[in-house]
């Protein structure tokens, strides 16, 4: 009888003092202001719950950690603290792993069976009765079995020879037309100084304010997060630059033409 036993295992870690530490500090920076989270997160356009999370320094309310210095600084900014040392503060913050679960199956017992004993002693016996019926059977199909005879030759005719086909001049090759060329690279730009973080097959390749235009080579492999999808603008070639996305749609973007 298989018997299942299911595990749960949890490597998660707690929280990073750093992210406890200024979390604490934003609260009591809030609650002297007199403003409510909920406030604070309409302010800012930011959910109730992340906001909750990051005073209480619980990770697993939180986005990825590439998204959480950019959200103490503008939360920082808006409450007059230093920006830049809460940012320190925070340190090097790493993703919190998953919960696994591992499932465990004991083999099934087999019982041995007490008609086996009693039938043992018989097998010799039943193997030569078998062998001797077949051994039968195969002498009369062979004595019932026709001569083979064989088959008559074949005389070879010999084989006509195909008429020559007229010679037909061949046509000269159509040339293809030549294909537009792909757009390999956009523009992307801000209305105002924003911060953006850039990944490329999942490996982070920009992280930071973004100032000037930017252009981006080989975009199709390329995300994009901004702290404020309002103010950035993107724009391929040929066409007109438009918003990333609404001012409460933070997340990644991939920068693919179906953007």
């Amino acid at each position: 009888m298989a018997v299942s036993d299911h595990r749960d295992t949890d490597s998660g870690g707690t929280a990073p003092g750093g992210l406890v530490d200024v979390g604490r500090t934003i609260q009591e920076r809030r609650e002297a202001l007199g403003l409510s989270a909920e406030q604070l997160a309409g302010n800012l356009h930011l959910g109730v719950e992340q906001l909750r999370s990051l005073e209480l320094g619980d990770l697993q309310g939180l986005p990825e950690p590439v998204f959480i210095k950019a959200m103490v600084r503008r939360i920082a900014g808006h409450l007059k603290l230093d920006a830049d040392a809460l940012a320190e503060q925070l340190g090097t913050i790493s993703s919190t792993p998953k919960r696994t679960t591992i499932n465990i199956t004991a083999p099934a017992s087999t019982a041995a069976s007490p008609a086996r004993g009693r039938w043992s002693f018989m097998l010799p016996i039943v193997l030569v009765i078998a062998a001797g019926g077949g051994g039968a059977m195969l002498l009369r199909t062979r004595t019932s079995m026709p001569p083979v005879q064989k088959p008559a030759e074949m005389t070879e005719e010999p084989m006509a020879t195909p008429a020559p086909k007229p010679s037909v001049p061949e046509a000269a090759p159509v040339s293809a037309a030549p294909s537009e060329p792909l757009a390999s690279s956009l523009t992307i730009s801000s209305r105002e100084p924003s911060w953006i973080a850039l990944r490329r097959n999942g490996n982070l390749e920009f992280q930071g304010t973004l100032v000037n235009d930017r252009t981006v080579d080989d975009p199709e492999s390329v995300e994009i997060y901004a702290g404020r999808p309002d103010l950035v603008m993107v724009k391929r070639p040929g066409g007109e630059a438009a918003a990333l996305g609404p001012i409460d749609a933070v997340r990644w973007y991939r920068l693919s033409p179906e953007l």
